[in-house]
């Protein structure tokens, strides 16, 4: 069965062998009507054998095929025996030499072994040459003049060959040229699929981080694709950048140094690649590349240095400044990373957005509404669609929980909160139809922003409260003012509040050992918070926060409450949820508010790996941070169903030894000061 393509070793065309099959018959049919068989047998011979050669060809190139040379010496032979059959010099099958040394091309121009292939194609042509002499010498004898004609002939074949392998040997050129090109863009391409694949997986992971991350990575991406012992990321947004180093230096070129804020500036203004040949610190030789929106002015850059920077270190530079520039761009409103499955920013990017605008004195009015009609498998799509058309209003949405929108808008009248609420209402009703078959008919609560406003957790605790009671009203709107002068005479409930008392009741019902562990928890919360020199105020509140911290495990099942082994990873995650519960319990009463933040954030990690959040550092309310290492240590130091109790000293080392990891160093080294005082009570009579 034959290959209808061209083969590459052998140069075999599926077309040559019919062509020479055609040829040969044509070449019979003129010697059956110009000469007789027993005038020139050796011609029909010659004539047959081509024939049959084309059918071989055809039929099995691979068997005469392995090297185009076989094809030259086949015509020639051919060609030869042709010519001395049919009159020698003067044959008029003459030109048929011709189109055999057209096969010296094939021969000398093959793309594998150059030296090879010219030694071939100069023997191919010597054959074809010598062939035609001896065909001449053969059919007129072999002494006499030369004849004009047999020289002209011998010229013009000669000149034909040369011209045959000149072109053979340009060619090869040109295919040894296409290998190595055809090789190098398949390396490209193969590194590019390589790059779009890493990118499609890059670009999320990195949505994902919060922006001090992101910009760890950018730097240290960096110096890997360009070999560069320094890498610096700079944001002319704000204050945002980062160096990495690698080896030994006395010094840092930091972004304070006028060198480096030169090589920011001039790429963000050029909008391309710059370089600067000077040495900074140890370091010499400098590349930036801007980054940016593609046609937009940049507003931040990508700088290396230490390393060679040639053009293939800047097209790597821009490919990875391409790919940092969304996660980059959005990080305003993103500064805690994005929630992946909605795209919008998450719960820590609101806390941190919040606690940046209030401490500038540009607090934002906060809605909330939630999405309690749709489907759980659509309400991703629904959420970063109202993310979008929101953003294009003005308005900053974030998702808070699963179903779950907060909104900030920049306004300061409660009439221009409630026009807000009325047009996200409108946008959730129209987004949502086709998903539910109405439209959702939402409810929206705000927290409008007083001057005293300074707790972004209690912000959104009442917008979430505002949004019960929202509910309940005919316009399915309602709001609070929090931090107004006129509300801050009142002061947050005490332990003898009815409201306290039945929280307390109520877990003490679900759990006798948490009556005794709350109490405890809130007299070392107050002992730590003395030790910080914390105002009466903040006291009071701190206080109150530690005795209602595990009220969300109200909402626990008793059968995951009071396992007494090892929980599940599912049973583990549903106790992880205690936090979150008891904040929307407490947040449905507006004088517990302010034990908001240490409820909903004593899990949370000095190190960020913390629950519900991942705060991680000063983003941790204080209070959460003092109730966090108060827990541990009088849960460490109290009698508890299968778990030995520790002696206070055991228990304050193990905290000291978890600090700047799980606990913030300050709060701990506070319990160490409130246990050690000697006109404190006793370590041992901390834990009831």
């Amino acid at each position: 069965m034959s290959d209808k393509r061209p083969d590459a070793r052998s140069g075999h065309r599926p077309w040559e062998g019919p062509i020479r099959v055609a040829l040969a018959t044509v070449v019979l049919l003129f010697l059956g009507g110009s000469w007789a068989f027993r005038d020139a047998p050796w011609a029909y011979l010659a004539a047959l054998f081509a024939a049959v050669f084309g059918l071989l060809v055809t039929v099995r190139p691979g068997l005469l095929y392995q090297r185009r040379i076989v094809q030259a010496m086949a015509d020639a032979f051919a060609a030869s025996v042709l010519v001395a059959g049919t009159g020698g010099g003067a044959s008029v099958f003459f030109p048929l030499y011709f189109p055999a040394v057209l096969s010296l091309v094939d021969v000398t121009g093959r793309a594998e072994g150059r030296g090879q292939a010219r030694a071939e194609g100069v023997g191919g042509a010597a054959v074809l040459i010598g062939g035609y002499l001896l065909a001449t010498l053969a059919a007129e004898g072999w002494y006499g003049p030369i004849s004009p004609p047999f020289a002209l002939r011998m010229a013009l074949l000669l000149l034909f060959c040369a011209a045959a392998l000149f072109m053979g040997s340009e060619i090869h050129a040109l295919r040894a040229r296409a290998t190595g090109l055809s090789a190098t863009a398949a390396v490209e391409r193969e590194r590019t699929g390589r790059a779009a694949a890493q990118r499609d997986v890059l670009v999320p992971a990195l949505s994902a981080l919060d922006i001090e991350s992101t910009l760890a990575y950018s730097a240290e991406a960096a110096c890997a694709v360009a070999g560069a012992s320094y890498g610096h990321v700079a944001s002319l947004r704000g204050d945002l950048h980062r160096t990495v180093m690698r080896g030994e230096f006395d010094a840092c070129p930091s972004w304070w140094h006028p060198s480096v804020q030169r090589l920011v500036l001039w790429s963000c203004r050029e909008g391309g690649a710059v370089r600067l040949d000077d040495t900074v610190h140890g370091v010499r030789g400098f590349l930036a590349v801007p980054v940016g929106t593609p046609g937009e002015e940049k507003w931040g850059a990508i700088v290396v240095g230490g390393g060679r920077m040639g053009a293939e270190e800047e097209r790597e530079l821009l490919r990875l400044a391409a790919d940092v520039q969304p996660t980059l761009e959005r990080r305003p409103d993103a500064a805690g990373g994005l929630d992946l499955s909605s795209g919008l920013p998450n719960v820590v990017s609101l806390s941190r957005v919040l606690r940046r605008e209030i401490s500038t004195g540009a607090a934002p009015t906060v809605l909330a509404v939630r999405l309690g009609d749709v489907a759980p498998s659509s309400v991703e799509g629904l959420l970063g669609r109202l993310g979008k058309r929101l953003g294009g209003g003005g308005l900053r949405a974030f998702r808070y929980a699963e179903d779950t929108l907060v909104i900030l808008a920049q306004v300061d009248k409660e009439a221009q909160a409630v026009g807000k609420a009325r047009s996200l209402m409108r946008v959730l009703d129209e987004e949502s139809k086709g998903l539910v078959e109405t439209g959702v008919k939402a409810a929206v609560g705000f927290a409008l922003p007083g001057p005293l406003a300074e707790n972004p957790d209690t912000l959104v605790s009442m917008a979430l409260l505002a949004l019960n009671d929202a509910r309940g009203k005919e316009a399915k709107i309602a709001g609070a003012v929090v931090g107004a002068r006129e509300s801050s005479e009142r002061g947050p409930a005490d332990a003898s509040s009815p409201y306290v008392q039945g929280l307390v009741k109520a877990m003490v019902a679900r759990d006798s050992y948490l009556a005794g562990h709350s109490a405890g928890v809130s007299r070392v919360s107050g002992r730590i918070g003395r030790a910080l020199s914390l105002p009466q105020e903040q006291l009071d509140t701190l206080a109150l926060g530690a005795l209602l911290h595990d009220v969300g495990k109200i909402g626990v099942p008793d059968r995951i409450l009071h396992k007494p082994g090892g929980l599940t990873e599912e049973e583990y995650a549903v106790i992880k949820r205690h936090p979150t519960i008891g904040a929307e319990i407490v947040a449905s009463t507006s004088e517990l508010s302010p034990a908001l933040p240490a409820i909903r954030h004593h899990h949370e990690r000095f190190d960020g790996q913390g629950y519900p959040n991942g705060l991680r550092a000063e983003e941790i309310p204080l209070v959460a941070r003092v109730v966090a290492v108060a827990d541990a240590f009088d849960s460490m130091t109290r009698e508890r169903p299968c778990v030995s109790r520790k002696s206070a000293e055991a228990a304050l080392e193990e905290i000291m030894r978890q600090a700047g990891t799980q606990f913030d160093p300050r709060v701990a080294e506070a319990l160490s000061r409130a246990t050690s005082s000697p006109d404190d009570l006793r370590a041992d009579d901390l834990a009831v």
